[in-house]
Parts: structure tokens; sequence; C-alpha cells
């Protein structure tokens, strides 16, 4: 069965903060957050966090939103 799916942009609590994916152990900036939401139902089936870099490497990435963790800022 194929769902259909709308995208929108949602909010977090780390929205701007410093965080580290513990899966990956990656940090960056949480800079937005996207959620895949079924058409119909509207139930929200995926919820992916973009993060900016904060090595200098210039490359973004995403993770699972859920699974952030605030890191203490010391910039």
């Amino acid at each position: 069965m194929t769902v259909s799916v709308t995208l929108r942009w949602g909010r977090h609590e780390l929205m701007g903060q410093l965080v580290t994916d513990p899966t990956t152990g990656r940090v960056g900036r949480l800079d937005g957050v996207l959620e895949h939401v079924a058409r119909g139902t509207g139930r929200v089936l995926r919820v992916e966090a973009h993060l900016r870099p904060v090595d200098g490497s210039g490359v973004e990435w995403t993770a699972d939103a859920g699974a952030l963790v605030a890191i203490a800022d010391s910039s």
C-alpha cells in the first residue's frame, strides 16, 4: 500500500541549539525540522532534523529529530 505524503516545516524544542546525534556521533546546530505527514489522516510518519555543521566542513546533514541530544555550547 502506498501512502501519499505531504511535507511541512515543524517545531522542535532544541531548534537553534548545538546538538549531537548519538547514533552517528555527529555534532551540529539544529536549523530546521521537516515533518513527513500522511495525506488524509494527518499522521506524522517521520520527523527529519536538518543540521548545520560546526566542524567547518560546510556540509549540512539530516538526522532523526527524536534522537537528538542537546550539548553544551562553547561558542
